[in-house]
């Protein structure tokens, strides 16, 4: 391995105390549900369940389970991954080819620039958050 300066040294454990940080950040919170998930109630009610489950219990999943409730709730939650991903993707393809190509070949092509450079700035919640924001400060 080469040679490392001091500074690149200094630099390379915080770059790793940071990305460690980073890491527990997103995965602790996961920890923590998975740990409620498998609690008893009263354990959770109590606020006493942190990263390990209190009290070993599958009470949330016989729940989940029951009547087919999970089993439906599965599927719908994979047919809009599927036709949500299917229909951005179509979407994306069928906006992004154009609007490659040079105004010669596309002559509408800054009409569509303009329309979607004007969306991406002002969406929809713009003037209804607006509103909310302007009535809540007063």
């Amino acid at each position: 391995m080469k040679f490392m300066t001091r500074g690149q040294k200094i630099f390379r454990v915080f770059n790793y105390a940071f990305i460690t940080l980073v890491c527990l950040t997103c995965f602790l919170p996961i920890l923590n549900t998975l740990a409620v998930s498998f609690s008893s109630p009263a354990q959770v009610a109590a606020g006493k369940v942190y990263f390990w489950p209190k009290q070993f219990s599958t009470m949330a999943y016989e729940f989940a389970m029951q009547n087919g409730r999970f089993v439906r709730a599965l599927q719908v939650s994979i047919q809009r991954v599927v036709l949500g991903v299917g229909l951005n993707l179509f979407m994306m393809i069928t906006t992004a080819y154009p609007l490659s190509k040079s105004k010669t070949h596309f002559g509408a092509r800054n009409f569509y620039m303009v329309f979607y450079m004007f969306t991406m700035l002002f969406g929809g919640g713009l003037v209804p958050y607006y509103i909310l924001v302007h009535r809540l400060a007063c």
